[in-house]
């Protein structure tokens, strides 16, 4: 079954990989690498480089990964021979294919199968992002000063100089006191939780 061409690693990698899989022209489709072998090199090369099948079945359509599950667990006995026969290089050890890829290819059908986690724009991080970062901190200190940059009392630890700073533009503030910490709405508001105040 000849599927996707996205897969096919960097010839300068086969080349070191298996030399006969770019020597002259291809029969099955007219020069470089045949389009049915791709995935299975894809796969190869990712191993032998990283050690890890992961990256080209994330590169795979769904057909496609169905396909090579198939034909992995069909013929994961003889698959060795069949693509030393196709001129692609030899791995050592009887279950890489159904010990090693299959599950991988599993795993990747299944994680695209679920459905993706989104935050709209009703999520609880969503909503505290929208509020003013002036109108959070003035809860917890007066805030003195004029245009971007606002003064207070930190509200994170007891001082007595003012050293917490609100920038109006940015919507982020800056404690240049004990705490030395900084961040947007979000952060101030996990921080205030977290020394039992709540915002």
């Amino acid at each position: 079954m000849l599927l996707n061409q996205r897969l096919a690693p960097p010839k300068a990698v086969l080349a070191a990989a298996s030399p006969k899989l770019l020597r002259g022209k291809s029969q099955l489709d007219g020069g470089g690498i045949p389009e049915m072998i791709q995935p299975w090199a894809g796969i190869l090369v990712a191993h032998a480089l990283r050690g890890d099948v992961a990256g080209p079945l994330r590169e795979m359509p769904d057909e496609q990964l169905r396909h090579l599950a198939r034909s992995i667990a069909l013929n994961h006995g003889i698959l060795s021979q069949c693509l030393t026969q196709l001129d692609l290089p030899p791995i050592e050890g009887h279950g890489f294919w159904a010990g090693i890829v299959l599950p991988a290819i599993r795993s990747e059908l299944e994680r695209r199968s679920q459905p993706k986690r989104t935050w709209g724009a009703d999520s609880p991080i969503a909503r505290l992002k929208q509020m003013d970062i002036v109108e959070v901190s003035g809860k917890f200190t007066q805030l003195t000063g004029s245009g971007n940059r606002l003064r207070g009392l930190c509200p994170l630890h007891q001082e007595r100089t003012a050293s917490f700073y609100v920038y109006v533009d940015s919507q982020r503030w800056k404690c240049y006191g004990a705490c030395a910490e900084g961040g947007d709405v979000v952060d101030l508001v996990q921080r205030l939780r977290s020394r039992g105040r709540d915002a």
